[in-house]
């Protein structure tokens, strides 16, 4: 028969204290990281540091230990953002990141970023719970959204040619104003020459756009590499341009101003171009 010795009182607090300390050195960390952290257990709250509670606004002396944790969803995918740590859990694999509408016990709502971790509190599985507030971002976001929106209807309800183009007059963008002008599909304009788009007389003949000795005289030409280079703005330049449409040549007077913009971190132009042609042809009558 084996006999196994059975260490003093003495022996084990010396076995155990390395781990005592470890544990209370790692719930004082927890308790001092800046993201809200929470440990929940058979659903319940069973820890939380004192981010979390600020997070939730729990009154002081409070706490959101002992709450049922499903109270915190406020969440139209209610179901999907529970099934998401229940998964957690009994996989013992971290979730990725989810963002979610969640409920302070005061009953307001906020959005919160939140990953799960499968966790050991007390010899039992749990699953500890780190969040972030994001409702200041996804506001931001929001308002950026609906200045993005207002621009693109802006720029394409515009009663005037507007293109983006970049330094070799490559259009990247052009409006339906500017659509209705050149009689052709935006996908059928997209990538050509400003020349090629509006049909400049001299984009239609050999050599091409931008090839002969007059397009140095081209003032879409001319304002365009002015304002990339410096961007300096320059707005509402008259000038003549002789293009073919239904097979007919025509002279039309256009005010042409061109700003330069940043779109996907490289310098674009943005050329409007405003059709004067009546109204010239009017103060000359």
């Amino acid at each position: 028969m084996a006999y196994y010795s059975v260490p003093s009182a003495e022996k084990y607090i010396e076995l155990t204290e390395p781990c005592q300390q470890n544990e209370r050195r790692y719930r004082n960390l927890i308790r001092s990281f800046p993201a809200a952290v929470a440990v929940v257990q058979d659903g319940i709250c069973v820890f939380a540091n004192p981010a979390a509670n600020r997070l939730y606004a729990v009154p002081p002396g409070k706490s959101l230990v002992g709450l049922t944790w499903t109270d915190t969803v406020d969440d139209p995918d209610f179901k999907a953002v529970i099934d998401r740590r229940l998964a957690c859990a009994a996989g013992g694999r971290a979730s990725p990141p989810v963002v979610f509408q969640a409920r302070r016990p005061d009953g307001t709502s906020m959005d919160v970023e939140s990953v799960s971790y499968p966790f050991e509190f007390d010899g039992r599985p749990a699953v500890m719970i780190v969040q972030h507030d994001i409702t200041k971002r996804k506001r931001t976001e929001v308002d950026l959204e609906a200045q993005r929106n207002l621009l693109e209807t802006i720029f394409e309800d515009a009663p005037f040619i507007l293109m983006l183009v970049d330094g070799d007059l490559r259009v990247h963008r052009i409006n339906r104003a500017g659509v209705s002008f050149c009689g052709r599909t935006k996908a059928e304009l997209a990538g050509l020459l400003c020349g090629e788009v509006i049909r400049c007389i001299n984009s239609l003949q050999s050599p091409g756009c931008g090839e002969k000795a007059v397009c140095g005289d081209c003032r879409v030409r001319s304002q365009v590499a002015h304002t990339l280079k410096t961007g300096e703005s320059i707005s509402k330049t008259q000038g003549k341009i002789v293009v073919v449409r239904e097979s007919q040549q025509s002279m039309v007077d256009m005010l042409i101003s061109t700003t330069r913009v940043a779109v996907a971190d490289r310098n674009l132009v943005l050329v409007s171009m405003v059709d004067i042609t009546e109204r010239v042809r009017s103060e000359e009558a």
